[in-house]
């Protein structure tokens, strides 16, 4: 390889259109617009020929740990909308971290975070949070370098002290400030360096002197004049591979046992036509894969996008907030010009995820809980399962059981510590990188009794049979009593042990038990008397009763007729009951002087003699008890018999010779027989007949062809028992 700089710079600057950037770059700009690249000190780019010919840039960027001044208005904190396909709009829920170790790595941390909190979960493998990445990284204690104050991450640059750790890392290595492009603390003290691992920065060389780079740095090559992907393989075949930010993500990746496929640097279509278009960007992001965006002296990472004005939604390693920029413009001052793509097979070789307990739950101390789990590919035979409160380790629930099992029975302590921030992690014992959390806290709480019914508003009898239920929590022991209190005084002991588990029992009211209204149950257990619970409002306690529903009030009956009284009832009022027919206030007659209560009717045969009358009220009273017993909410009619005419009534017109039907309706007992008389006019025209059945309710007359024509006639039909009760066609009709 050999280095071109002024001619090919400039070519470069032209390409990149370096002039904008450098006069919109506000407070850290470029000193002269005409100077190369690389004299800014945020970003540089070189121009290396590599074997085959071609030209490629190396860009190393280098932002400032803080934003530069001047895009407060830009970088206002937004909040990601919700995706909505129809809308254009898709975001996904990455972590956003702080800035430390260089942006490239916390842009990277960011990514392979994102990747750890949707299924794969051997990113991160520290303590904190479960071993689940968080969404930021304020879990971790900040440090600082003499110079200035930063925070951890240990998925960004491993350090001494943080996560456990015991050993120097990446920050002990290879940092001294920001910007020092002094040799590594390592190789100036002449130590041997750590060997990577975890840290994602480490991979890309990222603040690393041995690979050129300055405290903050890292670099990434692209093709110099073409608009191709520069591929990982390509960066083997010219050798700069081992410098390289986008191939140092795929050494990460392999590391932690994933197999990459996409792997490249490519420029944007803003840079060059034909390069990276916002269409591929939303591609990758409708594919759930956020994407590293290199910008002119920075990089961050697009977590989503809205079609409407090629709007790009990123994390900017400045903060943890969301912010916007548009697809192939400029972010405080800085242009866009490349991706970095690193894409992996959707599964890992071997994984393990948590089923349950997996956030929401409650469980209680003294039961049995089954934790429950899945896994793919071959994470080993065994599996330890460990109980964390928040990022501290409760305890080890089994340090090993099977994994093919898929289950496990927890018992959970009766003195486990109540709390609502537990989770479950399960961890192969073969490979401890191979481990799962629960994705949200559950919550722990103690062994209960829950009294539910009567549990306050109920209204019971004496006498009577009710059941008293409960539910319960863990083991609160085999059985409970319960008791009855009357307010705060307790009234009796209904039992003093019965079986927990039935979760009711069947309580006999006294008959003898005080009325009141401030009633309450109170179940208690027989092992821990701590655990109890008592009816949340006050009961009443009343009398048996009877309810006289029919005839109740309006009603009219009919002498002769049979009447059907009914009742309901509550509690033990006795057997039978009494009836009693009253008129105002005026015991008339003793319909019945005992008859079953359960029944809960009667058939009264009213006599044909009774009085008539609109005053009428039926009593009903218990024959055991006679307090107990009700009357007639209001006053019933009761009237004589009646025979109705129905035709004909009024209107028609026969023809004499003609066959007409006769009918009528009666009510009561008017009688065995009619007689049917035909008026004409005030006279009578004709006995039709002297006697017919009452209960025919018809008879066909033949109107004689010597009938006199006339148009005011009309049918009276008498009881030929009582000629009182009869009945005539409302109007006339006509016999033509």
């Amino acid at each position: 390889m050999r280095s071109k700089f002024n001619a090919q710079v400039c070519k470069v600057l032209l390409g990149f259109m370096l002039v904008g950037i450098v006069l919109s770059y506000g407070s850290v700009s470029f000193a002269d617009p005409s100077s190369p690249p690389s004299k800014n000190k945020y970003f540089s780019v070189t121009t290396e020929t590599v074997q085959d010919g071609r030209d490629v840039d190396k860009i190393i960027i280098n932002s400032p740990p803080i934003p530069p001044p001047g895009f407060e208005l830009q970088r206002q904190a937004i909040s990601l909308p919700v995706p909505d396909s129809s809308a254009g709009i898709k975001t996904l829920s990455v972590p956003a971290f702080n800035w430390v170790f260089g942006c490239s790595a916390v842009s990277g941390a960011m990514i392979a975070g994102y990747y750890d909190r949707t299924g794969y979960p051997n990113m991160y493998t520290g303590p904190t949070n479960g071993g689940l990445t968080p969404l930021d990284n304020s879990s971790w204690p900040t440090w600082s370098d003499g110079y200035a104050t930063y925070p951890n991450c240990p998925l960004i640059a491993s350090r001494n002290g943080v996560d456990g750790r015991t050993i120097k890392g990446s920050i002990d290595d290879y940092w001294v400030r920001y910007d020092s492009a002094a040799s590594d603390p390592y190789i100036t003290g002449a130590w041997t360096q750590h060997v990577w691992g975890t840290a994602i920065g480490d991979y890309m060389k990222t603040s690393q002197s041995a690979y050129g780079n300055t405290d903050g740095a890292t670099s990434f090559y692209n093709y110099t004049e073409s608009a191709l992907p520069l591929t990982c393989a390509d960066m083997v075949t010219y050798g700069i591979a081992d410098v390289d930010g986008t191939y140092g993500r795929k050494l990460f990746y392999e590391a932690r046992g994933y197999t990459v496929t996409d792997c490249y640097s490519q420029k944007t279509d803003n840079i060059i036509p034909g390069g990276f278009s916002f269409n591929q960007f939303k591609a990758e992001i409708d594919a759930d894969r956020p994407v590293m965006l290199n910008l002119a002296g920075h990089t961050v990472v697009g977590v989503g996008y809205d079609d409407t004005l090629n709007t790009v939604y990123i994390h900017d390693t400045w903060d943890y907030n969301n912010h916007t920029m548009t697809w192939g413009g400029s972010y405080s001052g800085m242009q866009l010009l490349s991706v970095s793509i690193v894409n992996f097979e959707s599964e890992q070789n071997a994984a393990v995820t948590v089923v349950s307990p997996n956030g929401g739950e409650t469980l209680t101390r003294g039961t049995v809980v089954p934790i429950t789990w899945s896994y793919t590919g071959d994470p080993g035979e065994n599996v330890k399962i460990e109980l964390y409160n928040g990022s501290t380790l409760s305890s080890t629930i089994t340090s090993s059981t099977s994994l093919s099992a898929g289950s496990y029975n927890w018992a959970i302590p009766s003195t486990q510590a109540f709390g609502s921030n537990y989770t479950i992690k399960v961890t192969s014992t073969t490979n401890s990188a191979i481990s799962d959390a629960s994705d949200g806290p559950f919550t722990i709480t103690e062994t209960s009794i829950t009294v539910t019914s009567p549990n306050g508003g109920e209204t019971l009898v004496r006498g009577a049979v009710v059941p008293i239920t409960w539910s319960y929590s863990g083991n609160p022991g085999a059985s409970v009593k319960i008791q009855l209190y009357n307010g705060t005084t307790l009234s009796s002991t209904i039992t003093s042990g019965t079986s927990l588990s039935a979760g009711s029992y069947n309580w006999t009211i006294p008959s003898t038990q005080a009325f009141g209204s401030n009633y309450t149950i109170k179940v208690t257990s027989t092992t821990n008397s701590a655990i109890s619970d008592t009816s949340n409002g006050p009961f009443t306690i009343t009398g048996p009763s009877i309810t006289v529903t029919s005839p109740n009030g309006g009603e009219t009956l009919v002498r002769g007729a049979v009447a059907t009284l009914t009742w309901s009832y509550t509690g033990n009022p006795g057997a039978s009951v009494k009836i009693q027919l009253y008129n105002g206030t005026t015991l008339i007659r003793t319909i019945t002087s005992s008859t079953p209560l359960s029944a809960g009717t009667y058939k009264w045969a009213i006599p044909s003699l009774q009085s008539l009358g609109s005053n009428y009220k039926i009593k009903i009273t218990s024959t055991t008890n006679s307090t107990i017993s009700d009357t007639s909410n209001g006053t019933f009619t009761i009237a004589k018999p009646s025979i109705t005419v129905i035709s004909p009534n009024g209107g028609e017109s026969f023809s004499r010779g003609s066959v007409i039907p006769i009918r009528w309706s009666s009510v009561g007992s008017p009688g065995a027989n009619v007689k049917i008389l035909l008026y004409k006019g005030f006279y009578i025209s004709r006995t039709i007949t002297t006697s017919t059945s009452m209960s025919a309710g018809t008879y066909n007359w033949t109107i004689p062809l010597t009938q006199t024509v006339g148009s005011t006639y009309k049918i009276k039909i008498v009881s030929t028992t009582s000629s009182s009760v009869g009945d005539a066609s409302n109007a006339s009709f006509t016999i033509k």
